[in-house]
């Protein structure tokens, strides 16, 4: 059955939330995500997916939505977050979007990001490509990893931790290293393989 504008709306931010979160969106979260104030105009949408055979609401339940594209679950639907800087760090910027990778790969908690810059040229990650990763908030010693720094620039880098510092390291030899406070950097995830498109 058709989908309104509104209905579709709310349901690709119910799959984005899932793909990303591994668990349904609560009312509150989801009147948040498409800006409307009303919780019943939601409950409205919500009731409207169900009948219209999108999802279905477990009874008695805080997060009670459930996709019924869950046979769908032989098919990998990545989310696409946004860029990350292989140079100068940038705002990181929230962006939904979903890319199919069926038949590239089925790992858990994967996330897309697209590079901007060269600084990680000599791991032959290039400008624009789309670089794939997994959560993970550990070091790891010569790795590969997604840095956030200060709460807003992510970039992608290897790294040594010296004392209370760390540095992040390019792979390209005309960038320079980065050193910042521990406490200015957390480790988002790790990369794990990217593609060309």
């Amino acid at each position: 059955m058709e989908l309104t504008a509104r209905q579709k709306n709310t349901l690709e931010f119910i799959e984005n939330y899932i793909n990303i979160n591994t668990l349904s969106p609560t009312v509150e979260e989801i009147a948040k995500g498409i800006s409307i104030s009303s919780k019943g105009v939601v409950y409205r949408y919500l009731k409207a997916l169900q009948e219209k055979n999108y999802i279905t609401l477990a009874p008695n339940q805080k997060r009670n939505i459930r996709l019924k594209k869950q046979e769908k679950e032989s098919s990998m639907i990545m989310p696409f977050l946004g860029n990350i800087a292989a140079g100068k760090a940038i705002d990181s910027v929230e962006h939904f979007d979903r890319i199919d990778l069926t038949k590239s790969l089925k790992v858990k908690d994967t996330f897309l990001l697209k590079v901007e810059g060269s600084s990680m040229l000599g791991d032959n990650i290039c400008d624009q490509d789309l670089v794939i990763c997994e959560k993970d908030s550990q070091f790891h010693e010569n790795k590969i990893l997604v840095f956030i720094i200060d709460n807003q620039e992510v970039t992608l880098k290897r790294a040594s931790i010296q004392g209370d510092e760390i540095h992040l390291i390019p792979s390209n030899p005309t960038y320079k290293v980065r050193t910042y406070h521990l406490s200015r950097v957390q480790i988002q995830a790790k990369y794990k393989g990217l593609l060309r498109l």
